[in-house]
């Protein structure tokens, strides 16, 4: 506040943008939304007085990628999409591969698999040509994440480990990363390997006090102990996920972690307390566009009603389930057709 009042003082408009930026990313650390989507529009508007189009971008994919933590996804998308036209008309290619990396992101939690692989090859290709190594792992991580989620794990294990790669000849440690590479080990059945990742991603996130990686660890770690039929134990993984997700407002995380701890209760013989974690994952998921995770959610509910003896909401929840599954393209279509069973319960350690 100090530097954004001496710059208001001295009329410095340069020192100002960047102040309310500053300014933007305190109040979004500690959860005011409101302050710093203020913040970012006085930033922006600024920006654009100047005639500054890069700082006018910068700006846009700062507040963008707020939105996306928060998970307003297609506010995300229109602002990073701006930032992008913009940075592409300068030819500001670092500047593009940010952008197409954060609407990568933006992409794969909505579902939309195919747009987000495109835009993060896009990303790779930028950050080589620029030799930006930080953001070619950055790009590598989240489209492993979009290989794993389409079921294309060769692929999925050879970007987390390209990424994996940059991060050690950086000397830069990425949690993120290592979440990632520990998702795609976990589903290629190596649960020894993907505990190592998930364990040293929450040990780094700590360290650097990052609760987001550290709750998506703990999801992880959640998803490893329901493979191995340890119910209790990853129960109480996803809601320790669940209590840091809801501590710094994001509603993605919070319905990924209660699916998580929905299918525990489940597999532990809890369907009424299952089908409340899902119920409520159901209730973000609509208010994201997280297709995948709402799919997971009926996909759940449909195993509560049924092992409540409620077989018509089952039925329906299901066919919501494999509606939206295969919409997506996923592997868990292909699962719920071939595997009647499979459509009353979501398999262990499915994340």
């Amino acid at each position: 506040m100090a530097l954004l009042d001496l710059a208001t003082d001295v009329g410095d408009l340069h020192l100002q943008a960047w102040a309310l930026g500053a300014l933007a990313c305190v109040h979004h650390i500690q959860g005011r939304l409101q302050q710093a989507a203020d913040c970012y529009r006085q930033a922006i508007a600024n920006a654009r007085k100047r005639g500054d189009k890069v700082d006018h971008a910068i700006f846009q994919n700062n507040q963008g990628l707020m939105y996306l933590s928060y998970g307003r996804y297609q506010q995300a998308a229109r602002l990073v999409s701006s930032a992008l036209a913009a940075f592409r008309e300068i030819r500001e290619r670092v500047g593009e591969g940010k952008s197409l990396t954060i609407l990568g992101e933006v992409r794969y939690r909505q579902g939309r698999y195919q747009e987000a692989a495109g835009h993060l090859r896009q990303a790779i290709a930028a950050a080589r040509e620029v030799g930006d190594r930080a953001l070619e792992g950055s790009a590598l991580g989240t489209l492993g994440r979009t290989c794993n989620r389409q079921g294309r794990y060769d692929q999925a294990a050879s970007y987390h480990q390209q990424a994996l790669t940059i991060s050690r000849e950086i000397g830069l440690d990425d949690a993120e990363v290592l979440n990632g590479a520990g998702e795609t080990l976990l589903v290629t059945g190596q649960p020894d390997q993907a505990r190592a990742c998930h364990t040293a991603a929450l040990t780094l996130a700590r360290q650097i006090g990052d609760p987001c990686q550290q709750a998506y660890a703990l999801t992880g770690l959640g998803a490893i102990s329901q493979q191995l039929a340890q119910h209790a134990q990853a129960a109480d993984y996803h809601q320790q996920a669940l209590a840091l997700f809801t501590e710094i407002g994001d509603p993605g995380g919070q319905a990924e972690a209660l699916n998580g701890a929905g299918e525990a209760w489940s597999a532990a013989g809890q369907p009424d307390q299952a089908g409340a974690c899902h119920s409520r994952a159901l209730t973000l998921t609509r208010q994201t566009g997280d297709r995948y995770q709402q799919a997971r959610a009926h996909h759940g509910l449909a195993g509560s009603y049924h092992a409540t003896g409620q077989p018509g909401w089952a039925r329906q929840h299901r066919q919501h389930a494999l509606d939206i599954y295969t919409h997506l393209g996923v592997p868990e279509a292909a699962c719920m057709r071939t595997s009647p069973a499979s459509m009353e319960q979501t398999p262990a350690g499915k994340a």
